[in-house]
């Protein structure tokens, strides 16, 4: 507490409910926050009034704390509203002289965990039992056993010692009761009908969790010694090369599709201890994008992330020779279908990122990647490259198949004195949905265009070849561009000069000028945004849920007239719909309509394939732009959505 006075179990709790009903209130005042509070939300650091603070809509029926009064701790697994519809909260309050100094919170949009959580009523009774001090283990102990819990998991083969599960343990996930099924049901993104019945040791007995191919920043939030608890984050990596596991019991577990391609899992884990055993495991947890890292430090002593440096530079020579940016664009792309960086032409501080994050050369996409367009294999469609000569700096944009998965690869390069100092990656990837939830994004805003790499087969006019004219000096190019980019954030193209013909495509969908263009909104069928010119769809209002666009870097090809933007797009979640003249209030698709009915089950299950435009989020934005005659003629945009204030990976 900072040298303070402990705060008691009630007024612990009683900061936590503050902090849930202030958030409800989005008024950040109502609760005493430290002058300078590290506040995190879904691994990304935001302040107080954002993210969740915008778009937490009212309060769920479910309430679950934990408290470490000797550490000034607090842990809140409960349910919300977020715009109206069921979400898990998970938060963790670090309390100094009595005020609020740390917030560390996962916000789940995961409806149907949450209504399974509120069904239950509230956690099961061992967990609100004050245990005899004759019965209790240390915090010391309690803490271990829970990183035992950890150990086991990642990298699991079955043949490790598993006697930290006691003999009656259960675990829930997100609600869903996962051990000691007696009815047999699929787990998770599986086929799998027996693990689920098995006993919690029974399960690690296996191997079956050996796709979980590393586990970080493991930190043990709260310990409640008081009723033998403990909370802990940890941060599951899943990088995509297990393809089967040969279990213990004989049988062979083929892996879902959704892990041929690289996941990182953002977990909240609360476990009850009974006898030195885990005995109850209540289980949570957001995707985030791949290598994504907790701002907060991993507890002292344990694994640093492997993502956390880059590749150590080779002393021999390279195989290639020292070439430019543009010439090494071919040479990556094979690196990364051998799945080996090796013999590239690399700086000693070479700086890589993927989809925002910042992990080794060699990792992520470079593991799972089996074709793209222009290798001669399956991958066919766009392709795509822009040459900045002056700066140094090329990008290859094209299809990729990761196995089963479909998807579209940004790759900037950036050279000096022939090595590569800067390798940047945005994969956008087609997302389908099954029975076993598919591929589809854990728990993350659905987009209203997700990409559909068929629609990518035909390429837009001008995408390739030279330009008909000189497209310009760089800067003014640029300087173009950056007025469209404004012009989204003010809804306003005055000034932008877009041909009134130009062309905008984002994820293979055709967003203006589309004839066949359908109604988002149901109570005004006859507005059709994406019939609509660029300028007058960003001036009817449709971008006006993008609150910022940021982070901009900018790759010139001046002859050919191409600047290809790399940006991050922040949505707070707060803009429900736009006003259009004539028509009147436009919601988007997802806007939660207070007069609707609380949703059904089915609905609950149906509202994971929705678009939700209204989430708060932050969309990584892959933009090329083509000018004829001074005028932007043509927009190529690709998109993934991700946390709200996360970075591309290269700040301006």
């Amino acid at each position: 507490m900072g040298g303070g006075q402990l705060l008691t179990r009630d007024e612990l709790e009683a900061i936590a409910d503050g902090y849930v009903a202030a958030l409800v209130a989005r008024d950040p005042a109502a609760v005493p926050l430290a002058e300078r509070i590290i506040y995190s939300e879904n691994n990304q650091r935001l302040e107080p009034g954002e993210g969740a603070w915008r778009t937490v809509s009212g309060l769920g029926s479910y309430r679950h704390i934990l408290a470490d009064a000797a550490m000034g701790t607090v842990g809140y697994l409960g349910t919300v509203r977020v715009q109206g519809r069921p979400a898990i909260l998970d938060a963790c309050l670090t309390l100094r002289d009595g005020r609020i100094a740390q917030v560390e919170s996962l916000l789940i949009r995961d409806a149907v965990g949450a209504h399974r959580l509120e069904a239950m009523g509230g956690p099961e009774d061992v967990w609100l039992e004050t245990v005899p001090e004759a019965e209790r283990v240390d915090k010391t102990a309690l803490a271990a056993v829970a990183q035992r819990y950890l150990a086991g998991m990642e990298r699991n083969d079955g043949h490790g010692d598993y006697s930290f599960f006691h003999p009656s343990c259960n675990r829930i996930e997100h609600g869903l009761q996962t051990t000691n099924v007696r009815t047999p049901t699929a787990y998770g993104h599986s086929d799998d009908v027996e693990f689920s019945s098995l006993t919690a040791e029974q399960q690690w007995k296996t191997g079956f969790l050996g796709f979980v191919t590393e586990i970080r920043s493991r930190r043990v939030l709260v310990v409640d010694e008081e009723r033998q608890a403990v909370l802990l984050a940890a941060t599951l990596d899943h990088d995509g090369t297990i393809r089967r596991i040969e279990l213990t019991t004989g049988r062979t577990f083929e892996i879902p599709p959704y892990f041929e391609v690289p996941r990182t899992l953002q977990v909240m884990e609360a476990f009850r201890v009974l006898d030195g055993r885990l005995y109850r495991i209540e289980m949570t947890l957001t995707e985030v994008p791949f290598g994504s890292r907790p701002p907060l430090e991993a507890t002292p002593g344990l694994p640093s992330p492997a993502a956390a440096g880059p590749l150590p530079h080779r002393g021999s020579e390279p195989v290639l020779p020292p070439a430019s940016a543009a010439a090494s664009l071919t040479p990556v792309l094979e690196a990364m279908r051998r799945h080996d960086p090796s013999g590239l032409p690399l700086a000693p501080e070479v700086r890589y990122t993927e989809n925002g994050q910042k992990i080794a050369v060699g990792t992520g996409v470079w593991r799972t990647l089996t074709d793209f367009t222009g290798a001669g294999g399956g991958a066919s469609g766009l392709e795509a490259r822009v040459v900045d000569t002056g700066g140094g700096q090329a990008v290859w944009l094209g299809r990729i198949d990761e196995l089963r998965v479909p998807g579209v690869l940004a790759l900037r390069l950036r050279a000096i004195e022939g090595e590569l100092v800067e390798i940047e990656t945005v994969v956008v990837r087609e997302e389908m949905m099954n029975e076993r939830y598919g591929t589809i994004t854990l728990f993350q805003p659905r987009l209203l265009l997700p990409l559909e790499v068929a629609r990518l087969v035909d390429d837009p006019p001008g995408i390739r070849g030279p330009a008909a004219d000189p497209g310009g000096p760089a800067p003014w190019l640029v300087e173009l561009v950056e007025r469209y980019l404004d012009a989204l954030e003010r809804d306003d193209s005055a000034g932008v000069p877009l041909d009134a013909r130009c062309w905008r495509r984002e994820n293979g969908w055709w967003t203006a000028l589309d004839p066949m263009a359908a109604p988002f909104d149901p109570a005004h069928a006859s507005f059709r945004p994406f019939s609509l010119g660029v300028a007058e769809l960003i001036d009817a209002g449709y971008f006006a849920r993008i609150t910022r666009v940021r982070e901009r870097h900018h790759v010139v090809d001046e002859s050919g007239g191409r600047v290809l933007t790399i940006a991050a797009c922040d949505v707070e979640g707060d803009v429900t719909g736009f006003t259009v003249a004539g028509i009147g209030d436009v919601c988007y698709p997802g806007a939660f309509r207070e007069e609707a009915p609380e949703p059904s089950e089915e609905g609950l299950f149906a509202s994971r394939l929705e678009p939700d435009m209204v989430a708060a989020s932050t969309e990584l934005i892959v933009q090329m732009a083509t000018v004829r005659a001074g005028r932007i003629v043509g927009l190529d945009v690709f998109t993934r959505g991700g946390p709200l204030g996360m970075s591309t990976g290269f700040p301006t």
